[in-house]
């Protein structure tokens, strides 16, 4: 996996050990073009990763096709196994990423169940749909990601992203404030009559676009990062060894439907931007820095889907998993272009999947 050497630490110094910079994966042997095809090179001079990359260049996930993810998630499934020795088994990893197709039966018993309990969606809602199926009638190819070329993520997220990038983001508190309360409803309402795009949100300020962002997310029926892999997002924060914890974390953002990834990395790579105005000088600045950013955007992507349970998914071995969440949030943030990176053995092993296909 990648250097972290492009992440800045924001954090207080007690805390700066456990994100120094290190590869977040072992480095595998470089892949070169030998008369038009990837080959194994077996020199074995110690280059930096940045050499290890195919045809000398990074390997971002906004370039995987279809096949590539799917392989991707299921040898992160493997790479993470030892790493959770004691929390999951391989069984477990793999339901993570598994998801059963609808079978005749199932679709059957559906005809007969009762009309009142059918879950009724409005036929144009932005808010309060799966990102799956919002991706299929409301997205826009968006250029505002690491990689090259675009990623498809819902329209509000893209016009949202565009609109702040043109406003003062110095703004004190955005992201933390709530906004007018009934402006932000109205807004909302207008969206789902008419579509995300339909809507000028340069007419709004930047504290109430930011407001309109977090409630998109927390509507969802299912949360940026998931309800299945929440779990898994908890327990790489607790994990001791900085390495192994960043190396699953990272291993873990494979596992994300393609629809989240994308969505989440469009997002975080615009929340790495807005840290940058955190402080303008010594008396301006929106005092959001990665950490505070983190905070505030956590409870909106990722939470327990116990949340409703007092007595799941709060507190284990003594840490509060909310904690651990912001935690997993802020390392996202702030390595996001690391992140948004194929790890140098995954992208070997896609490449040798390929040839023996």
């Amino acid at each position: 996996m990648t250097s972290l050497a492009s992440c800045k630490p924001s954090r207080p110094a007690n805390n700066a050990s456990r994100y120094h910079r290190q590869p977040l994966i072992p480095q595998e042997p470089k892949l070169k073009i030998v008369n038009g095809h990837q080959s194994r090179d077996l020199s074995h001079e110690d280059k930096p990763l940045g050499d290890h990359r195919l045809g000398g260049t990074k390997r971002y996930f906004s370039e995987l096709t279809a096949l590539e993810y799917f392989i991707v998630r299921h040898v992160a499934v493997l790479s993470m196994e030892p790493l959770l020795e004691g929390h999951f088994n391989q069984e477990e990893l793999l339901d993570l990423i598994e998801t059963k197709r609808p079978t005749f039966w199932s679709k059957f018993g559906k005809a007969f169940t009762p009309k009142e309990k059918r879950q009724k969606a409005k036929q144009n809602a932005i808010f309060g749909v799966p990102l799956e199926v919002l991706l299929e009638r409301d997205y826009e190819e968006s250029t505002d990601c690491v990689g090259p070329g675009s990623l498809k993520v819902p329209s509000l997220v893209q016009e949202a992203v565009s609109a702040m990038k043109t406003m003062d983001m110095s703004v004190e508190g955005v992201f933390r404030k709530n906004g007018n309360i009934k402006r932000l409803n109205d807004v909302k309402a207008e969206i789902d009559a008419k579509g995300a795009v339909e809507v000028d949100l340069s007419k709004e300020n930047p504290v109430q676009v930011a407001a309109l962002l977090k409630k998109f997310l927390r509507e969802l029926p299912d949360p940026l990062l998931t309800h299945k892999l929440f779990k898994l997002w908890i327990t790489s924060q607790r994990i001791e060894e900085a390495d192994r914890r960043r190396r699953l974390l990272h291993l873990t953002c494979c596992l994300l439907p393609k629809a989240h990834r994308d969505t989440l990395e469009v997002l975080f790579t615009f929340m790495n931007w807005v840290s940058s105005f955190s402080h303008v000088d010594e008396e301006s600045g929106s005092k959001m820095d990665i950490h505070n950013l983190a905070t505030v955007i956590t409870p909106n992507v990722l939470y327990s889907p116990y949340k409703d349970e007092p007595k799941l998914g709060k507190v284990e071995g003594g840490v509060d998993e909310t904690f651990l969440a912001i935690e997993a949030v802020h390392s996202l943030i702030e390595c996001n272009e690391s992140m948004c990176e194929v790890c140098s053995t995954t992208c070997f092993l896609v490449v040798e999947s390929k040839i023996f296909c």
